[in-house]
């Protein structure tokens, strides 16, 4: 996969993570299901997988913390 692609890919990831994740109740908690429902599918490295955490927090922390207080607990910094 060329780096356009996994980029694409990994865009597609965080913006439907956002969608999911922004409304939940326990945002922390859906990042993660979420990360593992892309894991299981087998098709995620490692770094994507962290790519598309890291910029979910970032966003949810800087943009919803205010409603969601549990994203800042995500264990980064």
């Amino acid at each position: 996969m060329s780096v356009l692609e996994s980029t694409a890919k990994i865009n597609v990831a965080i913006r439907e993570c956002l969608d999911v994740c922004y409304h939940s109740s326990d945002p922390a908690h859906c990042i993660t299901e979420y990360l593992a429902r892309l894991r299981r599918g087998g098709e995620w490295t490692t770094g994507e997988l962290t790519e598309v955490r890291s910029a979910a927090i970032y966003i949810l922390r800087n943009i919803a913390a205010p409603e969601h207080d549990s994203v800042v607990y995500l264990g980064e910094n």
